[in-house]
Protein backbone atom coordinates (compact mmCIF):
# COMPACT_ATOMS: atom_id res chain seq x y z
CA UNK A 1 0.00 0.00 0.00
CA UNK A 2 1.43 3.45 -1.29
CA UNK A 3 2.24 5.66 1.90
CA UNK A 4 -0.48 7.80 3.00
CA UNK A 5 -2.19 9.36 6.05
CA UNK A 6 -5.83 8.67 7.05
CA UNK A 7 -6.64 12.21 6.26
CA UNK A 8 -5.64 11.76 2.57
CA UNK A 9 -8.09 8.32 3.01
CA UNK A 10 -10.78 10.71 3.94
CA UNK A 11 -10.15 14.08 1.85
CA UNK A 12 -9.89 11.84 -1.40
CA UNK A 13 -13.36 10.67 -1.20
CA UNK A 14 -14.95 13.79 -0.68
CA UNK A 15 -16.93 15.84 -3.32
CA UNK A 16 -15.60 19.15 -3.70
CA UNK A 17 -12.18 17.70 -3.01
CA UNK A 18 -9.20 19.63 -4.20
CA UNK A 19 -6.76 17.82 -6.69
CA UNK A 20 -2.90 18.09 -8.14
CA UNK A 21 -0.64 16.30 -10.35
CA UNK A 22 3.25 17.17 -10.68
CA UNK A 23 5.92 15.64 -12.67
CA UNK A 24 9.80 15.72 -11.98
CA UNK A 25 12.61 15.30 -14.19
CA UNK A 26 16.26 16.24 -14.69
CA UNK A 27 17.18 17.33 -18.13
CA UNK A 28 20.59 18.58 -18.69
CA UNK A 29 21.56 18.92 -15.19
CA UNK A 30 17.83 20.70 -14.32
CA UNK A 31 15.31 19.95 -12.48
CA UNK A 32 11.90 20.23 -13.46
CA UNK A 33 8.51 20.44 -12.28
CA UNK A 34 5.23 20.38 -14.09
CA UNK A 35 2.24 21.25 -12.85
CA UNK A 36 -1.74 21.05 -13.09
CA UNK A 37 -1.21 24.15 -14.93
CA UNK A 38 1.23 22.07 -17.83
CA UNK A 39 0.01 18.87 -17.39
CA UNK A 40 -3.98 18.38 -18.89
CA UNK A 41 -4.04 14.52 -17.87
CA UNK A 42 -2.29 12.11 -16.65
CA UNK A 43 -2.93 8.09 -16.53
CA UNK A 44 -1.00 5.85 -13.90
CA UNK A 45 -2.15 2.03 -15.18
CA UNK A 46 -0.89 -1.61 -15.31
CA UNK A 47 -2.30 -5.21 -15.71
CA UNK A 48 -1.20 -7.84 -13.48
CA UNK A 49 -2.03 -11.07 -12.33
CA UNK A 50 -0.05 -13.83 -10.12
CA UNK A 51 2.76 -15.60 -11.44
CA UNK A 52 3.69 -13.47 -14.26
CA UNK A 53 5.46 -9.87 -14.67
CA UNK A 54 3.78 -6.35 -14.57
CA UNK A 55 5.49 -3.03 -15.96
CA UNK A 56 3.50 -0.34 -15.08
CA UNK A 57 2.58 2.62 -17.62
CA UNK A 58 2.09 6.25 -16.94
CA UNK A 59 0.15 8.02 -20.04
CA UNK A 60 0.95 11.95 -20.11
CA UNK A 61 -0.95 14.56 -22.02
CA UNK A 62 1.31 17.35 -21.34
CA UNK A 63 1.62 21.18 -23.12
CA UNK A 64 5.48 20.99 -22.66
CA UNK A 65 7.66 18.22 -24.25
CA UNK A 66 9.50 16.26 -22.22
CA UNK A 67 12.33 13.87 -24.34
CA UNK A 68 12.14 10.35 -25.12
CA UNK A 69 14.39 7.92 -22.88
CA UNK A 70 14.02 10.50 -19.88
CA UNK A 71 13.36 9.14 -16.58
CA UNK A 72 10.36 11.18 -15.03
CA UNK A 73 8.55 11.09 -11.51
CA UNK A 74 4.49 11.46 -11.31
CA UNK A 75 3.27 12.41 -7.94
CA UNK A 76 -0.29 12.83 -7.46
CA UNK A 77 -1.78 15.51 -4.48
CA UNK A 78 -4.91 16.04 -2.72
CA UNK A 79 -5.31 18.55 -0.76
CA UNK A 80 -5.83 17.94 3.16
CA UNK A 81 -5.63 21.39 4.84
CA UNK A 82 -4.13 24.95 4.55
CA UNK A 83 -1.28 27.11 6.66
CA UNK A 84 0.01 29.88 6.52
CA UNK A 85 1.34 29.34 3.36
CA UNK A 86 -1.79 28.72 1.59
CA UNK A 87 -3.48 25.42 0.99
CA UNK A 88 -1.80 21.91 1.96
CA UNK A 89 -1.44 18.85 -0.36
CA UNK A 90 -0.50 15.60 0.89
CA UNK A 91 1.18 13.75 -2.39
CA UNK A 92 1.10 9.59 -3.36
CA UNK A 93 4.56 8.82 -5.00
CA UNK A 94 3.76 6.88 -8.18
CA UNK A 95 7.44 6.23 -8.89
CA UNK A 96 9.57 6.56 -11.98
CA UNK A 97 9.02 6.32 -15.28
CA UNK A 98 11.32 6.17 -18.46
CA UNK A 99 9.52 8.08 -21.69
CA UNK A 100 9.28 5.64 -24.13
CA UNK A 101 7.27 7.48 -26.99
CA UNK A 102 6.64 11.13 -27.95
CA UNK A 103 3.95 12.58 -30.01
CA UNK A 104 2.29 16.00 -30.92
CA UNK A 105 -0.61 16.69 -30.99
CA UNK A 106 -1.07 19.04 -33.98
CA UNK A 107 -5.25 19.99 -33.11
CA UNK A 108 -4.18 21.02 -29.55
CA UNK A 109 -0.80 21.43 -29.58
CA UNK A 110 -0.11 19.42 -26.42
CA UNK A 111 2.30 16.15 -26.18
CA UNK A 112 0.79 12.67 -26.06
CA UNK A 113 3.68 10.77 -23.89
CA UNK A 114 3.90 7.45 -23.21
CA UNK A 115 6.10 6.26 -20.02
CA UNK A 116 6.90 2.95 -18.78
CA UNK A 117 8.48 1.95 -15.76
CA UNK A 118 12.04 0.03 -15.50
CA UNK A 119 10.89 -3.49 -17.14
CA UNK A 120 11.14 -1.64 -19.48
CA UNK A 121 14.67 -2.62 -19.84
CA UNK A 122 13.61 -6.33 -19.85
CA UNK A 123 12.35 -5.98 -23.15
CA UNK A 124 15.15 -7.39 -25.26
CA UNK A 125 16.16 -10.46 -26.38
CA UNK A 126 17.99 -12.71 -23.31
CA UNK A 127 21.76 -13.13 -23.79
CA UNK A 128 24.59 -14.68 -22.37
CA UNK A 129 24.55 -13.76 -18.46
CA UNK A 130 28.15 -14.56 -18.19
CA UNK A 131 27.83 -16.68 -14.78
CA UNK A 132 29.03 -20.57 -13.96
CA UNK A 133 26.10 -23.04 -13.63
CA UNK A 134 24.69 -24.27 -11.28
CA UNK A 135 23.26 -21.75 -9.13
CA UNK A 136 20.58 -20.95 -7.35
CA UNK A 137 16.91 -19.29 -8.28
CA UNK A 138 18.50 -16.27 -5.89
CA UNK A 139 21.61 -15.87 -7.60
CA UNK A 140 20.19 -16.34 -11.09
CA UNK A 141 17.94 -13.74 -10.41
CA UNK A 142 20.70 -11.71 -9.02
CA UNK A 143 22.33 -11.80 -12.33
CA UNK A 144 19.46 -11.21 -14.61
CA UNK A 145 19.09 -7.91 -12.71
CA UNK A 146 23.03 -6.95 -13.13
CA UNK A 147 22.52 -7.63 -16.81
CA UNK A 148 19.35 -5.50 -17.14
CA UNK A 149 20.91 -2.61 -14.55
CA UNK A 150 18.36 -2.99 -12.05
CA UNK A 151 18.90 -3.78 -8.04
CA UNK A 152 17.53 -6.74 -6.71
CA UNK A 153 15.39 -5.95 -3.64
CA UNK A 154 14.93 -9.31 -2.61
CA UNK A 155 18.56 -10.07 -2.96
CA UNK A 156 18.73 -11.31 1.11
CA UNK A 157 15.90 -12.32 1.67
CA UNK A 158 13.59 -15.83 1.71
CA UNK A 159 11.12 -16.77 -0.79
CA UNK A 160 9.61 -19.35 -2.25
CA UNK A 161 12.21 -21.36 -4.14
CA UNK A 162 14.90 -18.83 -3.90
CA UNK A 163 17.46 -21.75 -2.79
CA UNK A 164 16.59 -24.29 -5.25
CA UNK A 165 19.17 -24.97 -8.07
CA UNK A 166 19.56 -24.19 -11.73
CA UNK A 167 21.59 -26.79 -13.59
CA UNK A 168 22.27 -25.00 -16.81
CA UNK A 169 21.51 -22.46 -18.80
CA UNK A 170 17.84 -22.84 -19.78
CA UNK A 171 16.94 -19.77 -22.58
CA UNK A 172 20.34 -20.35 -25.01
CA UNK A 173 21.18 -23.11 -27.28
CA UNK A 174 24.93 -24.85 -26.20
CA UNK A 175 26.15 -22.85 -28.60
CA UNK A 176 24.89 -19.47 -26.73
CA UNK A 177 22.65 -19.16 -30.09
CA UNK A 178 19.07 -17.67 -29.14
CA UNK A 179 16.02 -19.39 -28.62
CA UNK A 180 13.98 -16.38 -29.12
CA UNK A 181 13.67 -15.67 -25.60
CA UNK A 182 13.35 -11.79 -24.20
CA UNK A 183 13.91 -10.98 -20.23
CA UNK A 184 11.16 -10.12 -19.73
CA UNK A 185 9.87 -13.93 -21.11
CA UNK A 186 12.42 -14.91 -18.50
CA UNK A 187 10.82 -12.80 -15.57
CA UNK A 188 7.47 -14.10 -16.09
CA UNK A 189 8.81 -17.85 -15.73
CA UNK A 190 10.88 -17.19 -12.93
CA UNK A 191 7.49 -15.28 -11.45
CA UNK A 192 5.99 -18.85 -11.76
CA UNK A 193 9.02 -20.82 -10.38
CA UNK A 194 8.55 -18.35 -7.24
CA UNK A 195 5.05 -18.33 -6.88
CA UNK A 196 5.04 -14.42 -7.11
CA UNK A 197 4.25 -11.32 -8.98
CA UNK A 198 7.60 -9.76 -10.35
CA UNK A 199 6.89 -5.91 -10.60
CA UNK A 200 9.72 -2.82 -10.06
CA UNK A 201 8.64 -1.18 -6.67
CA UNK A 202 9.03 2.46 -5.80
CA UNK A 203 12.63 2.62 -5.12
CA UNK A 204 13.06 1.38 -9.08
CA UNK A 205 14.15 -2.23 -7.44
CA UNK A 206 13.34 -5.64 -9.21
CA UNK A 207 11.18 -6.89 -6.61
CA UNK A 208 9.69 -10.33 -6.07
CA UNK A 209 6.41 -9.14 -4.61
CA UNK A 210 3.19 -11.79 -3.03
CA UNK A 211 -0.11 -10.52 -1.87
CA UNK A 212 -0.53 -8.36 0.85
CA UNK A 213 -2.80 -8.28 3.67
CA UNK A 214 -3.17 -4.57 3.78
CA UNK A 215 -6.09 -4.88 6.71
CA UNK A 216 -8.31 -1.68 4.94
CA UNK A 217 -11.54 -1.82 4.29
CA UNK A 218 -13.53 0.91 1.85
CA UNK A 219 -17.28 1.48 1.19
CA UNK A 220 -20.04 3.00 -0.96
CA UNK A 221 -18.46 6.41 -1.11
CA UNK A 222 -15.66 5.52 -2.76
CA UNK A 223 -17.60 3.80 -6.12
CA UNK A 224 -19.97 5.49 -8.73
CA UNK A 225 -23.15 4.59 -8.79
CA UNK A 226 -22.88 2.60 -12.08
CA UNK A 227 -20.33 -0.48 -13.10
CA UNK A 228 -19.83 -1.75 -9.45
CA UNK A 229 -19.67 -5.33 -9.69
CA UNK A 230 -18.76 -8.02 -7.11
CA UNK A 231 -20.00 -11.22 -5.87
CA UNK A 232 -17.96 -13.92 -8.02
CA UNK A 233 -15.44 -15.74 -5.89
CA UNK A 234 -11.98 -16.90 -7.43
CA UNK A 235 -10.58 -20.26 -5.51
CA UNK A 236 -9.09 -21.62 -3.11
CA UNK A 237 -6.69 -22.54 -5.28
CA UNK A 238 -6.26 -26.36 -3.77
CA UNK A 239 -3.91 -27.88 -7.02
CA UNK A 240 -1.02 -26.58 -8.93
CA UNK A 241 -0.08 -28.52 -11.61
CA UNK A 242 3.31 -28.59 -13.87
CA UNK A 243 2.89 -29.45 -17.00
CA UNK A 244 5.49 -29.96 -20.20
CA UNK A 245 4.34 -29.04 -23.77
CA UNK A 246 0.87 -29.58 -25.11
CA UNK A 247 -0.41 -30.53 -21.68
CA UNK A 248 1.55 -33.30 -21.28
CA UNK A 249 3.10 -35.12 -18.60
CA UNK A 250 2.02 -33.68 -15.74
CA UNK A 251 2.87 -33.89 -11.96
CA UNK A 252 0.64 -32.12 -9.24
CA UNK A 253 0.14 -31.73 -5.44
CA UNK A 254 -3.32 -31.11 -4.68
CA UNK A 255 -5.04 -30.58 -1.75
CA UNK A 256 -7.83 -33.41 -1.39
CA UNK A 257 -9.91 -32.08 1.45
CA UNK A 258 -10.49 -28.83 0.04
CA UNK A 259 -11.22 -30.10 -3.27
CA UNK A 260 -14.49 -32.10 -1.42
CA UNK A 261 -15.94 -29.27 0.57
CA UNK A 262 -14.88 -26.63 -2.71
CA UNK A 263 -14.88 -28.36 -5.75
CA UNK A 264 -11.31 -27.98 -7.52
CA UNK A 265 -9.60 -24.93 -8.27
CA UNK A 266 -6.61 -25.57 -10.35
CA UNK A 267 -3.54 -23.58 -11.30
CA UNK A 268 -1.53 -24.91 -14.22
CA UNK A 269 2.18 -23.99 -14.90
CA UNK A 270 2.92 -24.86 -18.69
CA UNK A 271 6.48 -25.53 -20.42
CA UNK A 272 8.32 -23.55 -18.03
CA UNK A 273 12.18 -24.13 -18.94
CA UNK A 274 13.26 -23.86 -15.40
CA UNK A 275 10.50 -26.57 -14.81
CA UNK A 276 10.45 -28.39 -17.79
CA UNK A 277 13.24 -31.09 -16.44
CA UNK A 278 13.06 -33.95 -14.19
CA UNK A 279 13.65 -32.21 -11.28
CA UNK A 280 10.73 -30.18 -11.02
CA UNK A 281 9.17 -32.03 -8.14
CA UNK A 282 12.03 -29.82 -6.04
CA UNK A 283 9.78 -27.17 -6.81
CA UNK A 284 6.30 -27.61 -6.75
CA UNK A 285 5.92 -28.24 -2.65
CA UNK A 286 6.98 -24.58 -2.48
CA UNK A 287 4.40 -23.54 -5.27
CA UNK A 288 1.89 -25.31 -3.45
CA UNK A 289 2.65 -23.82 -0.15
CA UNK A 290 2.62 -20.59 -1.26
CA UNK A 291 -0.69 -20.78 -3.53
CA UNK A 292 -2.75 -23.29 -1.68
CA UNK A 293 -5.80 -21.34 -0.27
CA UNK A 294 -5.39 -18.31 -2.08
CA UNK A 295 -9.04 -17.18 -2.70
CA UNK A 296 -10.45 -13.32 -3.78
CA UNK A 297 -13.96 -12.17 -5.41
CA UNK A 298 -13.49 -10.78 -9.03
CA UNK A 299 -14.74 -7.15 -9.21
CA UNK A 300 -15.26 -4.55 -11.81
CA UNK A 301 -16.24 -1.02 -10.64
CA UNK A 302 -15.59 2.68 -11.22
CA UNK A 303 -14.17 4.76 -8.84
CA UNK A 304 -14.05 8.27 -7.68
CA UNK A 305 -10.93 7.56 -6.88
CA UNK A 306 -9.25 5.63 -4.12
CA UNK A 307 -5.34 5.35 -5.45
CA UNK A 308 -3.40 4.39 -2.62
CA UNK A 309 -3.54 0.52 -3.25
CA UNK A 310 -0.93 -1.03 -4.96
CA UNK A 311 -0.44 -3.93 -6.83
CA UNK A 312 -0.74 -7.38 -4.70
CA UNK A 313 -2.35 -5.43 -2.22
CA UNK A 314 -5.58 -7.20 -0.61
CA UNK A 315 -8.05 -5.25 0.88
CA UNK A 316 -11.88 -5.43 1.62
CA UNK A 317 -14.88 -3.48 0.28
CA UNK A 318 -17.90 -3.23 2.26
CA UNK A 319 -21.04 -2.62 0.63
CA UNK A 320 -24.74 -2.83 2.24
CA UNK A 321 -24.65 -5.92 4.74
CA UNK A 322 -21.73 -7.42 2.22
CA UNK A 323 -17.80 -7.92 2.71
CA UNK A 324 -15.42 -8.84 -0.37
CA UNK A 325 -12.09 -9.23 0.15
CA UNK A 326 -10.36 -8.37 -3.08
CA UNK A 327 -6.66 -8.35 -4.18
CA UNK A 328 -5.66 -5.46 -6.42
CA UNK A 329 -3.98 -6.65 -9.81
CA UNK A 330 -5.70 -4.49 -12.09
CA UNK A 331 -6.09 -0.32 -11.67
CA UNK A 332 -6.05 2.49 -14.07
CA UNK A 333 -6.40 6.19 -12.40
CA UNK A 334 -7.53 9.10 -15.04
CA UNK A 335 -6.48 12.64 -13.41
CA UNK A 336 -7.56 15.32 -15.52
CA UNK A 337 -9.44 17.96 -13.70
CA UNK A 338 -11.54 14.88 -11.86
CA UNK A 339 -10.07 12.27 -10.84
CA UNK A 340 -11.51 8.76 -11.98
CA UNK A 341 -10.28 5.14 -10.70
CA UNK A 342 -11.19 1.88 -12.75
CA UNK A 343 -10.05 -1.29 -11.07
CA UNK A 344 -11.09 -4.93 -12.27
CA UNK A 345 -9.66 -8.42 -11.37
CA UNK A 346 -10.83 -10.77 -13.84
CA UNK A 347 -11.08 -14.89 -13.39
CA UNK A 348 -7.46 -16.41 -14.07
CA UNK A 349 -7.87 -19.47 -16.92
CA UNK A 350 -9.16 -22.21 -15.87
CA UNK A 351 -8.17 -25.61 -16.60
CA UNK A 352 -8.82 -29.27 -15.58
CA UNK A 353 -6.00 -32.01 -15.59
CA UNK A 354 -6.63 -35.93 -15.78
CA UNK A 355 -4.92 -36.61 -12.40
CA UNK A 356 -5.44 -40.46 -13.31
CA UNK A 357 -2.55 -39.44 -15.94
CA UNK A 358 -0.48 -37.84 -13.81
CA UNK A 359 1.71 -38.18 -10.58
CA UNK A 360 3.00 -35.90 -7.71
CA UNK A 361 6.63 -36.40 -8.70
CA UNK A 362 8.51 -37.63 -12.17
CA UNK A 363 9.13 -41.05 -10.56
CA UNK A 364 6.08 -42.94 -11.69
CA UNK A 365 4.13 -41.18 -14.89
CA UNK A 366 2.27 -44.15 -16.13
CA UNK A 367 1.60 -43.23 -20.09
CA UNK A 368 5.13 -42.04 -22.31
CA UNK A 369 5.35 -38.29 -22.64
CA UNK A 370 7.40 -35.45 -24.74
CA UNK A 371 9.71 -33.14 -23.23
CA UNK A 372 10.78 -29.97 -25.46
CA UNK A 373 13.86 -29.39 -25.00
CA UNK A 374 14.49 -26.17 -26.39
CA UNK A 375 17.66 -25.61 -25.15
CA UNK A 376 19.37 -28.93 -26.93
CA UNK A 377 16.98 -28.11 -29.69
CA UNK A 378 15.23 -31.60 -30.02
CA UNK A 379 12.13 -33.31 -29.06
CA UNK A 380 13.49 -36.58 -26.37
CA UNK A 381 10.78 -39.09 -26.66
CA UNK A 382 10.93 -40.50 -22.75
CA UNK A 383 9.50 -43.71 -21.35
CA UNK A 384 8.15 -43.49 -18.01
CA UNK A 385 8.37 -45.50 -15.11
CA UNK A 386 4.90 -48.25 -15.71
CA UNK A 387 4.48 -51.34 -13.83
CA UNK A 388 4.47 -53.06 -16.65
CA UNK A 389 7.48 -55.02 -18.34
CA UNK A 390 6.28 -54.64 -22.16
CA UNK A 391 7.69 -50.73 -22.19
CA UNK A 392 11.24 -52.67 -21.40
CA UNK A 393 11.16 -53.50 -25.06
CA UNK A 394 10.00 -50.42 -26.56
CA UNK A 395 12.71 -48.28 -26.15
CA UNK A 396 14.48 -46.42 -29.20
CA UNK A 397 17.25 -48.47 -30.30
CA UNK A 398 20.96 -47.85 -29.82
CA UNK A 399 24.33 -49.81 -29.18
CA UNK A 400 26.54 -49.97 -26.22
CA UNK A 401 29.89 -51.64 -26.10
CA UNK A 402 29.77 -55.51 -25.15
CA UNK A 403 32.50 -57.15 -22.72
CA UNK A 404 31.49 -59.99 -21.35
CA UNK A 405 32.90 -62.58 -23.65
CA UNK A 406 36.72 -64.33 -23.95
CA UNK A 407 38.81 -64.00 -26.91
CA UNK A 408 38.45 -66.96 -28.91
CA UNK A 409 34.85 -67.83 -27.68
CA UNK A 410 32.11 -68.24 -30.63
CA UNK A 411 30.31 -65.62 -31.36
CA UNK A 412 26.11 -66.41 -31.05
CA UNK A 413 23.06 -63.73 -31.41
CA UNK A 414 23.85 -60.50 -33.26
CA UNK A 415 26.93 -58.50 -32.20
CA UNK A 416 27.87 -55.32 -34.03
CA UNK A 417 31.05 -53.50 -34.84
CA UNK A 418 31.34 -49.65 -35.27
CA UNK A 419 32.54 -49.03 -39.05
CA UNK A 420 32.74 -45.13 -40.57
CA UNK A 421 30.73 -44.34 -37.70
CA UNK A 422 28.10 -47.02 -38.66
CA UNK A 423 26.92 -49.67 -36.49
CA UNK A 424 27.30 -53.19 -39.06
CA UNK A 425 26.56 -56.93 -37.84
CA UNK A 426 29.83 -58.35 -37.68
CA UNK A 427 31.48 -61.09 -39.78
CA UNK A 428 33.61 -62.46 -37.09
CA UNK A 429 32.85 -66.14 -36.13
CA UNK A 430 34.89 -65.86 -32.75
CA UNK A 431 35.68 -62.78 -30.62
CA UNK A 432 39.07 -61.49 -31.50
CA UNK A 433 41.75 -59.52 -29.93
CA UNK A 434 41.87 -55.73 -30.02
CA UNK A 435 38.31 -55.30 -31.25
CA UNK A 436 35.42 -53.34 -29.93
CA UNK A 437 31.79 -55.65 -30.25
CA UNK A 438 28.83 -54.10 -29.41
CA UNK A 439 25.26 -55.10 -29.26
CA UNK A 440 21.89 -53.17 -29.68
CA UNK A 441 20.16 -52.18 -26.67
CA UNK A 442 17.02 -50.64 -25.92
CA UNK A 443 17.23 -46.71 -23.84
CA UNK A 444 14.22 -46.31 -20.98
CA UNK A 445 14.93 -49.98 -20.04
CA UNK A 446 17.52 -51.86 -18.12
CA UNK A 447 19.72 -52.03 -21.20
CA UNK A 448 21.36 -49.00 -20.65
CA UNK A 449 22.73 -50.49 -16.91
CA UNK A 450 23.36 -53.92 -17.80
CA UNK A 451 27.44 -52.82 -17.71
CA UNK A 452 27.25 -52.20 -14.08
CA UNK A 453 24.50 -54.83 -12.82
CA UNK A 454 27.11 -56.88 -11.29
CA UNK A 455 27.88 -54.27 -8.67
CA UNK A 456 24.57 -53.08 -8.16
CA UNK A 457 21.84 -55.35 -8.16
CA UNK A 458 20.00 -55.18 -4.65
CA UNK A 459 18.34 -58.22 -3.04
CA UNK A 460 15.16 -59.96 -4.84
CA UNK A 461 12.33 -61.56 -2.16
CA UNK A 462 9.21 -60.18 -4.28
CA UNK A 463 7.42 -62.72 -5.80
CA UNK A 464 7.34 -61.47 -9.29
CA UNK A 465 9.36 -58.08 -10.63
CA UNK A 466 7.97 -54.61 -11.58
CA UNK A 467 9.45 -52.16 -13.49
CA UNK A 468 10.50 -50.05 -11.37
CA UNK A 469 11.65 -53.03 -8.79
CA UNK A 470 13.82 -53.91 -11.80
CA UNK A 471 15.49 -50.82 -12.24
CA UNK A 472 15.85 -50.80 -8.23
CA UNK A 473 17.86 -53.99 -8.62
CA UNK A 474 19.78 -51.92 -11.58
CA UNK A 475 20.52 -48.74 -10.00
CA UNK A 476 21.50 -49.90 -6.31
CA UNK A 477 18.61 -48.81 -4.44
CA UNK A 478 15.34 -49.61 -3.63
CA UNK A 479 12.53 -48.95 -1.04
CA UNK A 480 12.79 -50.19 2.47
CA UNK A 481 10.77 -50.03 5.97
CA UNK A 482 12.16 -46.50 7.76
CA UNK A 483 13.68 -46.78 11.34
CA UNK A 484 13.11 -43.66 11.70
CA UNK A 485 10.13 -43.47 15.16
CA UNK A 486 9.23 -39.92 14.21
CA UNK A 487 8.95 -38.16 10.39
CA UNK A 488 11.70 -36.23 10.48
CA UNK A 489 12.20 -32.59 7.93
CA UNK A 490 14.39 -33.16 5.33
CA UNK A 491 13.43 -37.27 4.52
CA UNK A 492 11.47 -38.64 2.17
CA UNK A 493 8.46 -40.88 3.52
CA UNK A 494 6.42 -43.37 0.90
CA UNK A 495 3.76 -45.48 1.29
CA UNK A 496 3.00 -48.27 -0.40
CA UNK A 497 -0.48 -48.32 -2.52
CA UNK A 498 -1.60 -50.66 -4.92
CA UNK A 499 1.77 -52.69 -5.31
CA UNK A 500 2.92 -48.85 -6.49
CA UNK A 501 5.47 -46.48 -3.54
CA UNK A 502 3.91 -42.96 -3.23
CA UNK A 503 5.59 -39.89 -2.11
CA UNK A 504 4.12 -38.63 1.19
CA UNK A 505 3.49 -35.10 1.19
CA UNK A 506 4.99 -32.81 4.31
CA UNK A 507 2.40 -31.18 5.75
CA UNK A 508 -0.70 -32.51 3.64
CA UNK A 509 0.00 -36.10 4.86
CA UNK A 510 2.16 -35.97 7.52
CA UNK A 511 3.39 -33.42 10.56
CA UNK A 512 7.06 -33.09 11.14
CA UNK A 513 7.59 -34.53 14.17
CA UNK A 514 4.88 -36.76 14.81
CA UNK A 515 4.95 -40.38 15.20
CA UNK A 516 4.94 -42.78 12.52
CA UNK A 517 2.18 -45.46 12.53
CA UNK A 518 2.17 -48.24 10.03
CA UNK A 519 4.39 -49.60 7.67
CA UNK A 520 6.14 -46.14 5.65
CA UNK A 521 9.20 -46.71 3.19
CA UNK A 522 12.31 -44.61 2.14
CA UNK A 523 14.19 -44.88 -0.98
CA UNK A 524 18.06 -45.38 -1.24
CA UNK A 525 20.96 -47.99 -1.05
CA UNK A 526 20.65 -51.71 0.27
CA UNK A 527 22.80 -54.63 0.32
CA UNK A 528 24.08 -56.56 -2.78
CA UNK A 529 22.91 -59.97 -3.55
CA UNK A 530 25.57 -62.57 -3.61
CA UNK A 531 26.71 -63.84 -7.07
CA UNK A 532 24.85 -67.21 -7.13
CA UNK A 533 21.48 -65.30 -7.42
CA UNK A 534 22.09 -63.80 -11.04
CA UNK A 535 23.63 -64.68 -13.69
CA UNK A 536 25.36 -62.68 -16.89
CA UNK A 537 26.07 -64.26 -20.15
CA UNK A 538 25.96 -63.92 -23.99
CA UNK A 539 22.70 -64.97 -23.60
CA UNK A 540 21.90 -62.01 -21.27
CA UNK A 541 21.32 -61.30 -18.23
CA UNK A 542 19.28 -64.09 -15.61
CA UNK A 543 17.48 -63.04 -12.38
CA UNK A 544 15.58 -65.22 -9.83
CA UNK A 545 16.34 -65.90 -5.94
CA UNK A 546 17.63 -68.96 -4.64
CA UNK A 547 17.13 -70.43 -1.55
CA UNK A 548 20.19 -71.67 1.06
CA UNK A 549 20.72 -74.60 -1.01
CA UNK A 550 20.86 -73.14 -3.89
CA UNK A 551 17.34 -73.89 -5.29
CA UNK A 552 15.00 -71.11 -6.83
CA UNK A 553 12.67 -70.62 -4.76
CA UNK A 554 10.97 -67.95 -6.45
CA UNK A 555 8.02 -68.12 -8.38
CA UNK A 556 9.59 -66.77 -11.87
CA UNK A 557 13.15 -66.32 -13.58
CA UNK A 558 13.44 -63.64 -15.65
CA UNK A 559 16.04 -63.24 -18.49
CA UNK A 560 16.81 -59.43 -20.51
CA UNK A 561 19.12 -59.23 -23.50
CA UNK A 562 19.06 -57.70 -26.98
CA UNK A 563 15.70 -59.32 -27.73
CA UNK A 564 13.64 -58.25 -24.96
CA UNK A 565 12.29 -59.57 -21.68
CA UNK A 566 11.69 -63.06 -21.30
CA UNK A 567 9.22 -64.52 -17.94
CA UNK A 568 9.40 -68.38 -17.25
CA UNK A 569 7.27 -69.99 -14.65
CA UNK A 570 9.23 -72.11 -11.71
CA UNK A 571 7.53 -74.87 -10.28
CA UNK A 572 9.21 -76.59 -7.10
CA UNK A 573 12.61 -75.21 -8.26
CA UNK A 574 12.44 -76.26 -12.05
CA UNK A 575 11.96 -73.54 -14.90
CA UNK A 576 9.64 -74.08 -16.78
CA UNK A 577 7.31 -72.87 -19.74
CA UNK A 578 8.02 -69.04 -20.69
CA UNK A 579 4.96 -66.90 -19.23
CA UNK A 580 6.31 -63.86 -21.03
CA UNK A 581 8.18 -62.34 -23.81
Amino acid sequence: MKVHTQTYKENVSLLGRELDSKITYILNGVETELGSEELNSVTPHYEGAILKSVMKQLDIDSNIEIPKDTIVNYQFGVKVGEDANGNVYEYIDYGNYIVYDVEKQEDTSSYKIICYDKLLYSMKDYEDLGISYPLTINDYISAVCTELGLTFANDEDTYVNYDKIIEAERYLTEDGESLGYTFRDVLDELAQVTASTICINDDDELEIRYITNTNDTIDEEYFKDINVNFGQKYGPINSVVLSRSAGSDNIYLKDDASIQLNGLCEIKIEDNQILNFNDRDEFIQGIFNQLDGLEYYLNDCSSTGITYYDLCDRYSVSIGNNTYSCVMFNDEVLVTQGLEENVHTDMPEQTETDYTKSDKTDNKINQAYVIVNKHELDIQSLTSQTSKLNNDVNGTPTYEIFTNYTIGDTITGTVYELIDDEYTETEDTTYLANKNYYIKVNTGGLSNQITTVTEQVNQIQTTTYTKTQIQSITSGQNYFVTNDETYQSGTKYYALVSNEYILLIEGTDYIVGNAISGTVYEYGAVSNVSSEEINIDSSGMTVAHLNGEGVIDSPTEGTYNQYGVSLKEVNDGTVGDEIFF
